[in-house]
C-alpha cells in the first residue's frame, strides 16, 4: 500500500477524482476548488465559483459541480468552467440530499419540509418529476448508473426504489433497523450496496425484494461506499460518537464480498471518493489540508 499527503491551502471538505483521473479536485473551507496533480502533488488551477456556495454536489463524467445560490435555489457549473450553467427557481422548503444523474443531465433533490424528492433538468433548472418520500426526509438518494432506478432510504428506516421510466414504485422495504447513510450501485446497476449505521453491509440484488447482509458486527458505522473499476467494493468506517473506535478503509472483494482493512484514517475522517475507471485508488478527506491519495493492491 503506498500513500501521498496532497495538501490544500485551507481545510479540505471533500476531495474528489477528476474525470481523467490525473488530477484531485480539493473542496476548501471557503468554497473554493484547488486542481491538484496526483502523481507531483503540485496545484495546477484555483477556481471560486460564481453565485454558488458549499456544500457543493460533484458528478465525475460531465464535471457537474452543484452548490446553493443566495435566494435558496440550487445553481450549478461546469468544473472548471467560471459561469452558471443552471439555476433552479427558489426551493422554499428544506434541502436535503441530493443525487446527480450518471450522464449529468438531470438531478435527485430531497426536501425535507416536504417529504419528497424532485427531479430536475440539469440545463435548464425545470423540476420533472415529484417522488414520495419516507418520514423525516431522505438519508441517502441514489440514481442508478443506467439511469432507470432512483433509490430513497429515509431517516423512518425505509427504502423505497422507483422505475424513472415509469416513474413508479417498483420496491418498498420498510424492514431495515437503521436508516441507510450511504450507497452505491454496481456497474452494471444490477446490484446496490447499502452502508447503515448499525455497522452492517447490505446488498440489495434486481429482483430481489429483500436487503441481503453481507457483513454484520463491524468495529464502526459504514459511513461512505464507492465501487471500483473491477466491481469491487470500498468503505469508509467510523463513528464520530466514540474516539476510542478506528476509522478505517476497508476492501470488499470476491463473490462473498469479504472485507480486509486497507488503511488506518485519522479520527476526523469524512468523505471518500473512488474512480470507477482507475485502479485500487481512494482519495480521503478529513477536514484539515492533508488529503490522502491510496493506493493499495
Amino acid at each position: 500500500m503506498g500513500v501521498k499527503i496532497l495538501k490544500g491551502s485551507l481545510p479540505v471538505g471533500q476531495a474528489h477524482f477528476s474525470t481523467d483521473r490525473s488530477n484531485a479536485l480539493l473542496v476548501l473551507s471557503n468554497g473554493t476548488i484547488e486542481l491538484v496533480e496526483l502523481a507531483s502533488g503540485k496545484k495546477t488551477r484555483e477556481w471560486s465559483p460564481k453565485g454558488i456556495r458549499p456544500p457543493y454536489v460533484m458528478q465525475r463524467e460531465e464535471n457537474w459541480l452543484v452548490g446553493r445560490g443566495e435566494a435558496g435555489e440550487l445553481r450549478g457549473a461546469h468544473v472548471p468552467e467560471d459561469t452558471t450553467v443552471f439555476g433552479t427557481k427558489p426551493i422554499p422548503a428544506g434541502i436535503g440530499r441530493v443525487a446527480l444523474a450518471p450522464r449529468g443531465k438531470f438531478m435527485a433533490v430531497g426536501l425535507t419540509e416536504e417529504r419528497c424528492v424532485r427531479l430536475y433538468d440539469m440545463l435548464t433548472g425545470e423540476q420533472t418529476a415529484e417522488f414520495a418520500d419516507g418520514v423525516g426526509g431522505s438519508s441517502f438518494i441514489g440514481i442508478s448508473p443506467d439511469e432507470q432506478f432512483l433509490v430513497l432510504g429515509a431517516f423512518d428506516a425505509s427504502l423505497r426504489v422507483y422505475s424513472l421510466l415509469s416513474k413508479k414504485l417498483v420496491m418498498q422495504y420498510d424492514g431495515l433497523p437503521m436508516a441507510v447513510w450511504t450507497g452505491a450501485f454496481a456497474a452494471d446497476s444490477r446490484s446496490l450496496f447499502l452502508g447503515s449505521t448499525d455497522a452492517k453491509l447490505y446488498r440489495i440484488k434486481h429482483g430481489v425484494h429483500e436487503p441481503e447482509v453481507l457483513a454484520k458486527g463491524l468495529p464502526a458505522n459504514i459511513n461512505h461506499l464507492a465501487v471500483l473499476g473491477d466491481g469491487s467494493l470500498v468503505s469508509l468506517e467510523s463513528n464520530p460518537a466514540s474516539n476510542a473506535l478506528p476509522v478505517v478503509a476497508r476492501h470488499w472483494s470476491g463473490p462473498k464480498m469479504e472485507g480486509r482493512v486497507v488503511a488506518d484514517l485519522p479520527k476526523t475522517a469524512t468523505h471518500l471518493d473512488a474512480h470507477p475507471g482507475g485502479g485500487k485508488t481512494i482519495l480521503v478527506s478529513d477536514g484539515t489540508r492533508d488529503v490522502r491519495f491510496i493506493e493499495f493492491g
